[in-house]
């Protein structure tokens, strides 16, 4: 394990929290549009489980919770599929309504926050993938 690239990892997904969870305030108090702040909120707890992720295989903790893993596994792929269908339907309506891509009311805001939360996902999917793995080949050389 790289030390260094684990930093970036923890940063990259700290960075995330902040920006849903502000985004979540954001869209709800400043600009009530609940669409937007749903995905956004969406998009900090999904960045949040991802830096669990990566705290617990720093610490070492997954090794003997790899039911955990494959759980956060499907729970990323679930999530990924709600993103991409709010992402195609807030676009479908704001074509259908023609909104302007500047307006914070409009629906395209919540595209994007749906494609957010679409790559925050796929991050908790593929990093619980891949330590789901790793600790499946230490556990296979510690039985022999």
């Amino acid at each position: 394990m790289d030390l260094r690239r684990q930093w970036l990892k923890l940063a990259y997904a700290t960075m995330g929290v902040v920006f849903g969870l502000s985004a979540f305030l954001c869209w709800t108090l400043a600009f009530k549009q609940p669409a937007t702040a749903a995905f956004g909120g969406l998009s900090g707890v999904l960045a949040l489980w991802t830096l669990v992720t990566h705290v617990m295989y720093g610490q070492d903790l997954w090794r003997t919770w790899l039911n955990g893993l494959r759980c956060f596994r499907a729970v990323g792929a679930v999530f990924a599929l709600v993103a991409v269908a709010g992402a195609v339907a807030f676009i479908s309506l704001a074509i259908t309504w023609r909104q302007s891509f500047t307006d914070p009311q409009s629906y395209y805001l919540s595209a994007i926050w749906c494609f957010i939360t679409l790559k925050w996902s796929l991050f908790l999917s593929f990093y619980s993938n891949r330590y789901c793995k790793e600790f499946d080949d230490i556990s296979i050389l510690i039985d022999f």
